[in-house]
């Protein structure tokens, strides 16, 4: 978005745009609030500053928006992006960081002029040269994004088709071609540009988890069902704190008949992630299978459902006791299902509930063990070790869990539960790194 433009040059861009007829002007910046540009505002300061002003501002203006981005801070992330913009006009790069920070924000007609806008021959590239030929392609694909969301499929194939035309080993071009050819019913030809991309060496870091779950979809879309859980075991493996994987390999085991192990991956999604956009539709699927088996009492297949639910009673009555022998008792059947981690989680949250912190440690243990990366039960172990007068092992565990996932809602709780902590957490940190023996 957002610079004063002359009227003359966004009439050459418009103009210049073609067939784009879902470009929009950029609406022009009015007011400077970023710390980063705000000192430079006043009248004719940035004009005569020098070049070492500018770099250095640049400089700035670069780390916050990359910090923006990794924080989700999205707001603040358009703010800067205009501003940049307006403050570097002349930048390839200010012009895709717009056409970025637009197409998240929702403004895809803007982004869209934006991106054609970081294209155009008379970019310059002073402060941050494109090396790695990437800037292009990328707004080739956020024009391409713009247009999936726009549903202008067609178009959007075209656009992912210039982008892989500039650099064919930019992977997110051959995932976004991936997906609008999904969505066209082209499956096959969707299938081949996934495996193009995640076949590229080193593997892209702007792969994102919808990308796998699109290339578990279309491997569905053409009767690949395994083949579908597998890709998405795998990403689990390579993003185990990213959400949505659980919550579609539950839709393909529930679709198998293994409804035990897809009721573990709703609970895992929901566990995991309480901010996950995944959670209201893995609650719906719990409440369905649960539905289901109490009309089907003598089905084999909802047996294992039915004696969970008899857990979650007996739990919730109080008899602790049984409830775990039933959860013992399908973890006896499932000894080396990793999905299984629900049943040790809730063996170890029932404990904790009943005043029995030294039995809850051992089962959040048999948790971790299960999966090193949760930090929900990393967290809920800290906080047993509290109950037990463990300070050392609850700090431990803490700064495990910070190290693993900063930003996890059940590390965030605990620090707003004992805002102490965030400072006992550090200075834990720091004595670790310290201790630790140098890299070669």
């Amino acid at each position: 978005m957002f610079r004063v433009i002359h009227v003359i040059a966004v009439l050459g861009l418009l103009l210049g745009l073609g067939a784009c007829d879902s470009s929009e002007p950029i609406t022009p910046v009015t007011t400077i609030q970023s710390t980063v540009f705000a000192p430079h505002a006043q009248g004719g300061q940035w004009e005569t500053a020098s070049e070492t002003t500018r770099r250095n501002v640049w400089d700035n203006y670069e780390r916050e928006f990359e910090e923006l981005r990794r924080a989700k801070g999205w707001q603040r992330l358009w703010r800067l992006a205009r501003e940049g913009h307006h403050f570097f006009p002349e930048e390839r790069l200010a012009w895709l960081n717009l056409s970025t920070a637009l197409y998240i924000w929702g403004d895809f007609g803007q982004a869209i002029t934006a991106a054609h806008g970081a294209l155009a021959e008379e970019r310059r590239e002073d402060h941050h040269p494109d090396t790695g030929n990437t800037m292009r392609p990328q707004a080739w694909c956020n024009i391409a994004s713009c247009q999936i969301e726009l549903r202008q499929l067609g178009e959007a194939l075209t656009s992912t088709d210039e982008a892989i035309a500039i650099n064919d080993r930019f992977a997110r071009a051959w995932l976004l071609r991936g997906e609008v050819l999904h969505r066209l019913g082209r499956d096959a030809e969707a299938l081949e540009s996934y495996e193009t991309a995640l076949a590229l060496e080193p593997q892209p870091p702007d792969i994102v988890p919808s990308d796998h779950i699109l290339l578990s979809e279309t491997l569905r879309a053409l009767g690949q069902d395994e083949a579908a859980a597998q890709a998405l075991r795998r990403a689990i493996s390579e993003m185990p704190i990213e959400f949505g994987f659980h919550f579609y390999l539950g839709r393909i085991l529930r679709d198998q008949g293994d409804l035990e192990a897809a009721h573990f991956e709703f609970q895992h999604e929901i566990a995991l992630r309480p901010d996950s956009p995944y959670l209201e539709r893995a609650l719906t699927a719990l409440g369905e299978m649960a539905a289901e088996a109490q009309s089907m009492p003598g089905s084999e297949a909802h047996q294992p459902l039915l004696r969970l639910a008899e857990a979650e009673q007996l739990r919730s009555q109080g008899d602790v006791d049984a409830a775990i022998a039933i959860w013992e008792e399908r973890l006896a059947a499932r000894p080396a299902d990793e999905s299984a981690i629900f049943l040790p989680l809730m063996v170890a949250r029932a404990l904790a509930s009943a005043s029995r912190p030294a039995e809850a440690s051992e089962w959040y243990g048999r948790v971790i063990e299960r999966d090193p990366l949760f930090v929900p039960a990393i967290v809920e172990r800290a906080e047993v070790f509290d109950s037990l007068g463990e300070t050392d092992r609850a700090l431990d565990a803490l700064v495990d869990a910070q190290r693993i996932d900063p930003f996890n809602w059940r590390l965030e709780q605990h620090y707003a539960a004992n805002p102490h902590r965030t400072r006992e957490v550090q200075v834990r940190m720091e004595a670790r790194v310290q201790s630790e023996p140098a890299s070669p």
